[in-house]
């Protein structure tokens, strides 16, 4: 997934978290808080979160905070390992070992559904729905992509990723039509719940797989 490219004017770019270990060794190091004002694409703009940009020996560090919001990049810290991870993660985590509700979806071994073209699937989360349906998963601010792999066995089906279940912040949309699997990409950077809707308003009761080939990483 190519990142979005943003503009961040500050006397300098760099990362600070509140504990943050080079290698094995940390160091204790005197600070000033900065009051700077933050410009995005050329706009003015203020981050969600409330951590200050510092400034050590004259370099301005900035809250990872402020740089995942900004930039849709997802940075974590693992503070045993003392790496900083930017970007999509080296190994790709299957969608359902990820928290998810099963509010409409289930868990099918159906032949019916897990034999897609021409490849036969152990199992595969299906649901069978009227106008709409919808499930929750929970990335919890720990990927940057999001890779869905999606089939419609007979009618085509409007799929929306929502960002923390709020309708108007649309991840992501395709139309899925019937007989062929579809892949749909989205960004999950900083994005701690997300939302998987289904729509198709014609009469009678529509079904739709999502294939276990997909993914978060």
């Amino acid at each position: 997934m190519k990142l979005k490219r943003v503009t961040v004017l500050l006397s300098a770019f760099l990362l600070l978290s509140s504990s943050v270990a080079f290698a094995a060794n940390t160091q204790t190091v005197k600070a000033t808080v900065s009051n700077l004002k933050y410009t995005l694409n050329g706009k003015n703009w203020t981050a969600k979160t409330t951590a200050k940009p510092v400034v050590i020996n004259g370099t301005t560090y900035l809250p990872i905070g402020v740089v995942k919001e900004a930039t849709k990049t997802n940075i974590t810290v693992d503070s045993k390992t003392g790496k900083i991870n930017i970007g999509e993660k080296g190994v790709k985590t299957p969608f359902q070992q990820v928290s998810f509700n099963y509010d409409y979806f289930s868990n099918t071994r159906n032949k019916s559904y897990t034999n897609i073209e021409g490849k036969e699937y152990k199992e595969v989360l299906y649901t069978k729905f009227s106008a709409f349906a919808h499930d929750y998963s929970t990335p919890d601010k720990k990927y940057q992509t999001l890779h869905l792999d999606l089939f419609a066995p007979k009618e085509t089906v409007e799929v929306t990723v929502f960002e923390d279940l709020i309708d108007d912040r649309s991840l992501g949309n395709i139309s899925v039509e019937p007989g062929k699997v579809t892949s749909l990409e989205v960004n999950v950077s900083d994005v701690k719940k997300i939302m998987i809707s289904l729509k198709n308003f014609d009469n009678g009761e529509h079904e739709f797989v999502i294939l276990p080939t997909s993914y978060y990483k």
